[in-house]
Protein backbone atom coordinates (compact mmCIF):
# COMPACT_ATOMS: atom_id res chain seq x y z
CA UNK A 1 0.00 0.00 0.00
CA UNK A 2 2.73 2.21 0.62
CA UNK A 3 3.52 2.52 -3.66
CA UNK A 4 -0.61 3.20 -4.28
CA UNK A 5 -0.82 7.21 -5.39
CA UNK A 6 -2.84 9.20 -7.72
CA UNK A 7 -1.27 10.37 -11.24
CA UNK A 8 -3.99 13.25 -10.95
CA UNK A 9 -4.64 14.22 -7.43
CA UNK A 10 -6.50 17.24 -8.62
CA UNK A 11 -9.58 15.70 -9.44
CA UNK A 12 -10.15 14.35 -6.18
CA UNK A 13 -11.08 18.11 -5.48
CA UNK A 14 -14.37 17.55 -8.08
CA UNK A 15 -15.70 15.13 -5.04
CA UNK A 16 -16.56 18.62 -3.07
CA UNK A 17 -19.21 20.12 -5.62
CA UNK A 18 -20.20 16.60 -6.61
CA UNK A 19 -21.19 15.76 -2.74
CA UNK A 20 -22.81 19.47 -2.96
CA UNK A 21 -25.00 18.75 -5.93
CA UNK A 22 -26.00 15.11 -4.69
CA UNK A 23 -26.78 16.65 -1.16
CA UNK A 24 -28.88 19.41 -3.35
CA UNK A 25 -30.46 16.11 -5.00
CA UNK A 26 -30.87 14.12 -2.20
CA UNK A 27 -32.52 17.54 -0.10
CA UNK A 28 -35.15 17.32 -3.20
CA UNK A 29 -35.97 14.05 -3.80
CA UNK A 30 -37.07 13.93 0.25
CA UNK A 31 -38.81 16.83 -0.22
CA UNK A 32 -40.92 15.31 -3.02
CA UNK A 33 -44.41 14.09 -2.07
CA UNK A 34 -44.10 15.93 1.18
CA UNK A 35 -47.81 17.46 0.68
CA UNK A 36 -48.03 18.75 3.82
CA UNK A 37 -45.73 21.66 3.61
CA UNK A 38 -48.81 22.44 1.00
CA UNK A 39 -52.26 21.51 2.32
CA UNK A 40 -53.99 21.48 5.27
CA UNK A 41 -53.86 18.84 7.28
CA UNK A 42 -57.89 18.57 7.69
CA UNK A 43 -57.60 17.98 3.86
CA UNK A 44 -54.47 15.47 3.80
CA UNK A 45 -56.68 12.49 4.46
CA UNK A 46 -59.24 13.32 1.30
CA UNK A 47 -56.12 14.05 -1.14
CA UNK A 48 -53.15 11.20 -0.31
CA UNK A 49 -53.66 7.53 -1.09
CA UNK A 50 -54.46 5.20 1.94
CA UNK A 51 -50.54 3.42 1.81
CA UNK A 52 -47.58 5.78 0.86
CA UNK A 53 -45.82 4.64 -2.31
CA UNK A 54 -42.25 3.08 -1.43
CA UNK A 55 -39.35 5.66 -2.12
CA UNK A 56 -37.44 4.04 -4.45
CA UNK A 57 -33.30 5.41 -3.81
CA UNK A 58 -31.36 3.07 -6.57
CA UNK A 59 -31.31 5.70 -9.00
CA UNK A 60 -29.91 8.09 -6.75
CA UNK A 61 -27.24 5.56 -4.99
CA UNK A 62 -26.24 4.80 -8.54
CA UNK A 63 -25.54 7.92 -9.60
CA UNK A 64 -23.56 8.62 -6.40
CA UNK A 65 -21.59 5.16 -6.93
CA UNK A 66 -20.81 6.42 -10.83
CA UNK A 67 -19.85 9.99 -10.29
CA UNK A 68 -17.21 8.95 -7.07
CA UNK A 69 -15.97 5.88 -9.75
CA UNK A 70 -15.65 8.41 -12.47
CA UNK A 71 -13.98 11.01 -9.97
CA UNK A 72 -11.31 8.40 -8.89
CA UNK A 73 -10.90 6.76 -12.16
CA UNK A 74 -10.29 10.20 -13.81
CA UNK A 75 -7.70 10.72 -10.24
CA UNK A 76 -5.51 7.86 -11.82
CA UNK A 77 -5.32 5.43 -9.09
CA UNK A 78 -1.66 3.08 -9.72
CA UNK A 79 0.79 1.53 -8.08
CA UNK A 80 4.20 2.04 -10.26
CA UNK A 81 6.28 5.34 -9.77
CA UNK A 82 7.55 6.36 -12.68
CA UNK A 83 10.68 8.56 -12.75
CA UNK A 84 9.65 11.83 -13.74
CA UNK A 85 12.54 13.94 -15.19
CA UNK A 86 12.04 17.82 -13.56
CA UNK A 87 14.00 19.17 -16.65
CA UNK A 88 14.15 17.79 -19.88
CA UNK A 89 15.28 20.02 -22.83
CA UNK A 90 13.80 18.98 -25.83
CA UNK A 91 15.64 20.74 -28.35
CA UNK A 92 19.03 19.52 -29.10
CA UNK A 93 22.16 21.58 -29.54
CA UNK A 94 24.74 20.53 -31.81
CA UNK A 95 27.45 22.40 -32.73
CA UNK A 96 29.81 21.73 -36.11
CA UNK A 97 33.20 23.00 -36.47
CA UNK A 98 35.51 22.09 -39.86
CA UNK A 99 38.73 22.48 -39.46
CA UNK A 100 40.20 20.60 -42.39
CA UNK A 101 42.52 22.34 -45.05
CA UNK A 102 39.66 23.44 -47.50
CA UNK A 103 38.42 26.44 -44.68
CA UNK A 104 41.90 27.73 -45.01
CA UNK A 105 40.75 28.75 -49.14
CA UNK A 106 39.71 32.58 -49.29
CA UNK A 107 36.08 33.58 -50.03
CA UNK A 108 34.78 34.82 -52.66
CA UNK A 109 33.95 38.94 -52.62
CA UNK A 110 30.32 39.83 -53.05
CA UNK A 111 29.57 42.13 -56.39
CA UNK A 112 27.44 45.10 -55.40
CA UNK A 113 27.43 46.17 -58.74
CA UNK A 114 24.76 44.11 -59.86
CA UNK A 115 21.43 45.49 -60.70
CA UNK A 116 18.48 44.56 -58.87
CA UNK A 117 15.68 42.17 -60.80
Amino acid sequence: MNEFHFIRPEWLLALIPSLIILGFAWRKKLSQGNWSTVCDVELLPYILQEKPAKANHRHFFATALASLLTIIALAGPTWQRLPVPVFRNASALVIVLDLSRSMDATDITQSFNQSPL
